[in-house]
């Protein structure tokens, strides 16, 4: 079976990453500004939309109108346009993780892992056998189950998706989508695991500065109605293991209940 990548496209990233392969199409949704990029995208992939929002957003706009198609793919990829793997290593890291996943039916979430000269939000995303080129990994493990996987780059296994679709809300958006899916994994006896051989360099903000602000208000009735957190040692523990922006999703929750 074929794979897809969904990704939302800017002005400010290369693209040449974005090759169509006979095992993977392309969908994308551009929120830029250039007639030209957005010509140039349309004639490369099998879905193009234009719009403006987050990928997750768009995502679920297209997993509307497109649930008989995505189920024809095995594995689907939702990607920050700033991922710096070759075409080839692209490829390759989706035949990797299918015939792991032979032996690990439980995992159905991945991600490459993160090249720690880049923005590192949660350490759990470095690689653990990483050599100074961010593509060219030493021996080691090369997968690793993890109980938490950051929204850059995630690999869902199809079967998944619906089961995310199902709890995700459009009106939540950026940071802290990716503890829904840490929860559902959870919830539904699950797992996810890194790529280590597979490192993608994370643009710093300085690189890359976020684009909107989160809606508090959005996020604290959603947490509250879906009782993301089970109790305040739950709590605690995810507070002390992710990141210390302002803008997460821990931040967010522990700020709309002060």
């Amino acid at each position: 079976m074929r794979n897809l990548i969904f990704t939302a496209v800017g002005d400010r990233m290369p693209i040449d990453w974005i090759q169509p392969t006979e095992e993977i199409d392309f969908a994308v949704a551009y929120y830029g500004k250039s007639e030209e990029r957005a010509a140039q995208l349309k004639s490369k992939v099998k879905w193009f939309q234009r719009g403006c929002g987050s990928k997750l957003q768009f995502f679920w706009s297209w997993y509307s109108f497109n649930t008989e198609e995505l189920a024809t793919y095995s594995w689907v990829g939702i990607f920050d346009d700033d991922i710096s793997l070759r075409p080839d290593r692209i490829l390759q890291m989706f035949r990797d993780l299918a015939e792991h996943n032979k032996e690990n039916a439980d995992i159905v979430v991945y991600s490459p892992s993160q090249c720690p000269s880049g923005k590192i939000s949660h350490p759990i995303m470095k690689p653990h056998n990483f050599h100074v080129h961010c593509d060219n990994p030493l021996p080691g493990p090369l997968i690793r189950r993890s109980t938490f996987i950051e929204m850059t780059w995630p690999i869902f296994r199809t079967d998944f998706i619906p089961k995310y679709m199902q709890v995700y809300r459009t009106e939540i958006f950026g940071w802290g989508v990716d503890i829904l899916w840490t929860k559902l994994v959870g919830e539904l006896g699950l797992a996810m695991a890194v790529l280590d051989n597979y490192v993608s360099y994370n643009p710093k903000n300085t690189d890359t500065p976020h684009r909107w602000e989160p809606d508090y208000g959005a996020w604290k009735n959603f947490f509250l109605s879906r009782k993301i957190f089970g109790s305040t040692e739950e709590e605690e523990l995810y507070f002390r293991n992710t990141c210390r922006h302002s803008y997460c999703c821990c931040c967010i929750f522990r700020e709309a209940l002060t």
